[in-house]
């Protein structure tokens, strides 16, 4: 019954729920600091998007469940076998998953399937903006508010660095840190950086928003012009530092000289989607001893993953219809194909590359204005505590914030009846 209610709030709801006043009074907080205007309501639709408390609660679970079974020595030690012997001694410290995690996911009849976990997942303080800023349409739901108010969201960040640094760091003081991407100006949420970087001043952390070329090492210190950098808050696509630009942030970190979040071991052991293919399999988490009941949750949240051999193309193409390719190492939508839109030429091109192939979990829909909008939910996370939960509307095969009345959505829940 709560399934079918959220179906008809996300087909029949065609509320403008954002309060345009209050959002640019926000925008003008900030930008009294970043002397940038931040222009945030192009990242959002103007209407709300509903999930079912069961989703929900499957949701919370499953990330619980999976903080448990990534503890596990087998898993940890299949997982981070790409790392260098350089890494060793650093493999057994306690880590979080990194500044922030992103669970990406399609709802369901069954519940929520996920579509990939993702390490510094962008949108967390642009949605808890959004947030921040909503009308209530309806008296029988109400929005998923875990970070809201700006007292709040200044706190947790600070917070949230703090704890990231004292896990590198213990006892140390932070002075520095620096948000780090490749061109940074030209990132689409380059917003976010600015905020960000508001957010540490105001805390009184010296905070600078850079690419690679902009770091110097010496004495295998990271500094920008005359400061020394503490905390390097990675929000670049290389995760595990692979490109020469990042080879001073990589040896940095090996050193201990700088605390990086997301880093590579976060990547390898939370986001990595080979991990899909063997945290999907019930036989192999049998076999390493994971308890039934969570191998029941695990394998109910994520599609089954398989590696696309092509020596077992015919199969594949066989198949294709029913499922999604994706780069092993790929992030975002880049590289993924749908089976069902996939040429013979370009099947054949991906089957000699290192692709994994998913059981496609088709989008639910949100109807606005009878304009149908596709819908991805995230769940951001910070130590497998969820911070926010939010949506993106969407046409298309991929996310992306180019169709009209699409982008960020808040998510309305606890529905309480039939509207």
């Amino acid at each position: 019954m709560e399934s079918m209610e959220t179906n008809i709030f996300n087909a029949s709801c065609s509320c403008d729920t954002i309060d345009l006043i209050k959002l640019r009074e926000i925008e003008r907080t900030y930008e009294s600091e970043t002397k940038v205007p931040l222009k945030l309501d192009r990242f959002f639709s103007h209407s709300p998007t509903s999930l079912s408390e069961k989703s929900y609660g499957s949701l919370l679970n499953f990330s619980s469940i999976l903080k448990h079974v990534l503890e596990n020595a087998n898993i940890r030690k299949k997982f981070l076998s790409p790392l260098g012997p350089d890494y060793q001694q650093l493999v057994d410290n306690p880590i979080s998953g990194g500044l922030f995690l992103g669970i990406d996911f399609h709802d369901s009849e069954s519940g929520p399937k996920l579509i990939e976990i993702n390490t510094n997942a962008g949108g967390l303080l642009i949605n808890s903006i959004l947030y921040d800023v909503q009308l209530n349409c309806t008296d029988h739901m109400q929005f998923d508010s875990s970070l809201i108010g700006n007292v709040n969201r200044l706190n947790f960040i600070f917070n949230a660095f703090q704890a990231e640094w004292s896990l590198q760091f213990p006892g140390k003081v932070l002075k520095t840190v620096a948000i780090l991407d490749e061109n940074p100006t030209e990132q689409f949420l380059y917003s976010e950086f600015l905020m960000y970087q508001s957010i540490l001043k105001s805390k009184g952390i010296e905070c600078f928003i850079l690419s690679p070329d902009d770091l110097v090492s010496m004495e295998g210190n990271l500094y920008y012009n005359d400061q020394k950098i503490d905390f390097i808050y990675n929000r670049h696509t290389d995760f595990m530092l692979e490109g020469s630009s990042l080879t001073k942030v990589k040896d940095a970190f090996i050193q201990k000289k700088v605390c990086l979040s997301p880093n590579p071991i976060d990547y390898l052991l939370f986001a990595n989607k080979s991990n899909l293919q063997y945290l999907s399999d019930k036989k192999f988490l049998e076999e390493i001893g994971i308890e039934q009941s969570k191998i029941d949750v695990l394998t109910s949240v994520i599609p089954q993953t398989i590696l696309f051999k092509e020596s077992e193309r015919d199969y594949f193409w066989e198949k294709r219809k029913q499922i999604f390719f994706k780069p092993q190492n790929g992030y975002g939508s880049k590289g993924v194909y749908s089976g069902k839109k996939l040429t013979k030429s370009k099947f054949e091109e991906i089957s000699k590359l290192d692709y994994l192939a998913q059981d496609e979990i088709p989008p639910t829909k949100r109807t606005i204005h009878e304009v149908d909008f596709k819908i991805d939910y995230r769940a951001y996370i910070y130590d497998f505590q969820m911070i926010l939960l939010t949506s993106r509307l969407y046409q298309g095969q991929a996310t992306n914030f180019r169709t009209e009345g699409g982008g960020f959505s808040p998510v309305l829940r606890n529905v309480s009846r039939i509207l």
